[in-house]
């Protein structure tokens, strides 16, 4: 029985020791292993957490139990709360999938600048989420997934310069949209079975760079007048309206 203990032992020793030299931690329960353990290294460039949404009951995870993960590049923390004061923890991350996170945003100086993906999707975040003054020091980001979020009308998107991808898909409480007409480099937007939209913003028709707009979903959405009627014939070809 000794010997079988001393195996089990050593089994778990280098089990771990792989995990600290992991550059990604696909799994949901070895990336847990790494955080509780606080055993993280500057090595692990992908994490992933996943739990349950929906729960409002979010399980809470400090900054010093990500202290020494300072070169993440991909961030899944579906279904958790941050807290605690970040300080610049992520100035490579480069993508943050962070589905169910709750409606009041705790963490401070979680600095964003390098971002290029976020997705919040099935979040409970209204336009009045404070986690919004943050993101909007990502500079460079691209991609912004909010399917399924609680938005009464979308957030202020005058700072969001680079943004070239917008998902609204599935958002049921939302009216308005239009600060999107702040989106100039917008490319795609997808507003599928947004049921409370009737009309497209006028002012839509200044997005020179739309080529597709999804609109899956809808019976009663105007788009005859609301397609933009200024643009030039070349931009009209490129437009592919999805419905």
């Amino acid at each position: 029985m000794h010997d079988q203990f001393r195996t089990l032992g050593r089994k778990i020793v280098c089990e771990e020791e792989l995990l600290r030299n992991c550059s990604r931690l696909w799994k949901h329960e070895d990336a847990l292993n790494i955080l509780e353990g606080r055993k993280g290294t500057k090595k692990v460039e992908a994490l992933t957490l996943c739990f349950a949404l929906g729960s409002g009951k979010e399980p809470r995870f400090e900054s010093k139990e990500f202290s020494k993960l300072t070169n993440i590049r991909y961030l899944r923390a579906d279904g958790i709360e941050l807290i605690r004061d970040f300080k610049s923890l992520f100035p490579n991350l480069r993508w943050l999938r962070w589905r169910g996170c709750p409606p009041f945003f705790k963490p401070t100086n979680s600095h964003l600048e390098n971002l290029a993906i976020l997705d919040l999707s099935d979040s409970r975040i209204t336009e009045d989420w404070e986690g919004w003054s943050q993101i909007k020091m990502a500079n460079k980001l691209k991609v912004l997934e909010l399917a399924n979020c609680a938005l009464r009308r979308t957030p202020d998107f005058s700072s969001y310069a680079t943004l070239k991808i917008l998902i609204l898909q599935g958002c049921r409480n939302l009216v308005d949209i239009d600060s999107v007409c702040d989106l100039k480099n917008l490319e795609v937007l997808d507003i599928s079975y947004v049921a409370g939209i009737r009309r497209l913003p006028v002012e839509i028709e200044e997005l020179r760079k739309l080529g597709r707009l999804e609109v899956i979903g809808f019976e009663t959405l105007k788009l005859a007048e609301d397609i933009p009627s200024k643009r030039t014939a070349e931009h009209q070809v490129r437009l592919t309206v999805i419905g």
